[in-house]
């Protein structure tokens, strides 16, 4: 009896996790015990189910054209350029490409994760991203007149 208590608990939980969920779309490139590397192609129009997400970084590969719907059925779009570096919070949410053609992104999450700390020499490039569809996400696009720091954290 507790067994089938525990399962159905642990049943939505797993429903949630990105990799089972939309495994045509997001493939694991890399995973130890702090952080998980997604790779995640979508084709055209292509949607993504509804799933759960710890903290993470998103680094967009190509320019996309994307509605994310939350939980609660309200929805945003958002238009990554390549090379944008979003941080988002842990997080549920669904995605769908809106675009004609094929999108891809690499998705750092982080599995001890506190919000970044933001260095007074990036601040010129990173913005609160008020398109964004994560409700507590930041973005910082890399162009070749970028300049980066090397520092420890």
């Amino acid at each position: 009896m507790r067994v089938l208590l525990a399962l159905a608990f642990a049943a939505p939980l797993l429903a949630q996790e990105p990799v089972a969920v939309n495994s045509k779309v997001v493939k694991v490139e890399f995973e130890n015990d702090r952080i998980r590397v997604l790779r995640v192609h979508y084709g055209p129009h292509e949607k993504r189910d509804m799933e759960g997400h710890p903290a993470k970084i998103i680094v967009a590969l190509t320019g996309s054209y994307i509605r994310m719907t939350l939980p609660d059925g309200t929805s945003r779009e958002s238009r990554p350029e390549p090379g944008t570096v979003t941080w988002t919070e842990p997080e549920r949410y669904a995605v769908q490409n809106l675009s004609n053609g094929p999108m891809e992104d690499i998705e750092v999450e982080l599995k001890r994760a506190k919000a970044p700390r933001l260095l007074s020499h990036l601040r010129p490039p990173i913005q609160q991203h008020s398109g964004n569809p994560c409700p507590q996400a930041w973005s910082l696009t890399i162009t070749s007149d970028t300049k980066t720091n090397s520092c420890g954290y």
